[in-house]
């Protein structure tokens, strides 16, 4: 029962920082981020517009990112992985639920159930040797719901992860979110 409500108070709060965090232009849509494909993969050069001096840059390749969120994890760079995260669900969940405990942090990103066994188990970030990616999956307009299987010496783990593109100053950003709460 504890587990349910806790699962429950979780998906809240995720969606709870994603509307937060999608919420601009005073609840407008916006239309600067609007991808007219399915994926994020396809990164179409900017208009070649002689009558133009505005470039506007290209959309972040979601599959360089999620590469660089595999090898980051894998060579066990912490300061580096958490620079792949979305900045609010950071500030939310690390800075003020966790009071900035990056080790508890970075494990609680890589629980999940256990492949060969039953049961839940989290990894220790630093002892992680493999990763796999088993799927995409477009969850919205801006977010897309990452399936991994996720390995150290000991247990193998599934995980899924919510990836949210936003838009900065410098362009449209890619961040991860993993487990609130």
């Amino acid at each position: 029962m504890q587990h349910l409500i806790e699962m429950k108070i979780t998906a809240f709060l995720f969606l709870l920082l994603l509307l937060i965090g999608c919420s601009n232009n005073n609840g407008q849509p916006d239309s600067t981020n609007t991808p007219s494909d399915q994926t994020i993969n396809d990164t179409n050069s900017a208009q070649n517009n002689s009558d133009s001096t505005l470039v506007k840059p290209e959309p972040p390749n979601l599959e360089v990112y999620l590469n660089n969120v595999e090898k980051t994890a894998l060579s066990h760079d912490a300061q580096g992985f958490m620079q792949l995260l979305d900045a609010n669900y950071v500030r939310e969940q690390h800075d003020h639920f966790l009071n900035g405990r990056t080790e508890q942090f970075l494990n609680e990103l890589f629980c999940g159930n256990e492949v060969d066994k039953e049961g839940y188990q989290c990894l220790n970030f630093n002892e992680i040797n493999h990763i796999q990616q088993l799927k995409i999956v477009k969850n919205g307009q801006d977010s897309f719901r990452a399936y991994y299987r996720v390995s150290d010496k000991e247990h193998t783990v599934e995980v899924d992860w919510y990836i949210h593109i936003f838009n900065a100053e410098e362009g449209q950003k890619i961040g991860l979110i993993g487990a609130v709460g």
